[in-house]
């Protein structure tokens, strides 16, 4: 790469092979688009810590995925699934759920191709919201990185948000209750 002014360059064979047949060789570029050439040529990566240890991987990273079905009439069952991929263990995520919300918790393995197994929580109840707000404030995963999937038939009690909403009073309600006067608890009528 020779740099001709500020702005351009001129690149080298290697250079130019990324730009395959768009350019030729010896003729000036723009700096920019030099950068976000090279940058879509990069892998993506991210940095891991399990147990302390940092590790750096291959890819984006991958989302965690909470699944609720319905099961008999207005039983719900909810599965947690891609904590492992996080380096988050599995069987602390379970113990600590169970004992926040007071309810039953399973860890299943289950078998995929090429020797590889994916770890699964299921809690009993719809606790989508619940959950991920634990595992935001708990195990430090953003936001983005967690996806409620809501099954057939599924409906969500939960607010999306956790903020609480301020409760708008009823007018009607209001006026009555200043035309009636103070209360009386006695049940009789003071003279």
């Amino acid at each position: 790469m020779i740099i001709q002014n500020k702005k351009n360059v001129i690149l080298n064979r290697e250079l130019a092979a990324l730009f395959q047949d768009k350019l030729q060789l010896g003729l000036p570029i723009f700096k920019q688009i030099l950068v976000t050439k090279v940058k879509e040529c990069l892998s993506p990566q991210y940095i891991i810590e399990i147990n302390g240890i940092k590790e750096i991987r291959n890819g984006k990273p991958q989302n965690v995925v909470i699944h609720v079905e319905k099961r008999q009439r207005s039983k719900h069952i909810t599965t947690i699934r891609g904590l492992e991929e996080l380096g988050i263990n599995v069987y602390q995520v379970s113990q600590l759920l169970s004992t926040k919300f007071a309810t039953s918790t399973t860890v299943r393995k289950i078998p995929l191709a090429q020797n590889k197994e994916i770890t699964e929580i299921h809690l009993l109840g719809n606790r989508s919201i619940k959950i991920r707000d634990v595992l935001k404030t708990d195990y430090k995963i953003p936001q983005h990185q967690i996806e409620i999937i809501l099954g057939h038939g599924v409906k969500n009690k939960e607010k999306i948000t956790t903020e609480k909403e301020p409760q708008k009073e009823n007018k009607e309600t209001s006026a009555q209750n200043e035309a009636r006067g103070p209360s009386n608890r006695g049940g009789r009528k003071k003279k």
